[in-house]
């Protein structure tokens, strides 16, 4: 939402344009306020594809081939959380 704002008005009565900007403010907040969600309805977001082991790669496994210096790169950048 925006807020429309004459330099004029500001000028002429500041307080009352700060009021304004304020309460805009406050009302867009509120209605961007998210709803809660019953525990009961709660659930883990879906992995994507490459939150697996497969997608960082898996574990380092000798091969050769164009793909290998990849799979190499691919386990050096591993989350702390997949060692």
């Amino acid at each position: 939402a925006h807020l429309r704002l004459w330099s004029t008005d500001v000028f002429r009565d500041p307080a009352r344009e700060v009021a304004r900007v304020h309460a805009a403010a406050h009302a867009a907040v509120r209605a961007a306020a998210p709803v809660p969600v019953p525990s009961s309805e709660r659930s883990a977001p879906p992995r994507a594809p490459d939150d697996t082991d497969e997608g960082w790669g898996g574990p380092l496994t000798p091969r050769s081939g164009p793909d290998d210096e990849h799979e190499r790169w691919l386990h050096e950048q591993r989350p702390p959380h997949w060692d």
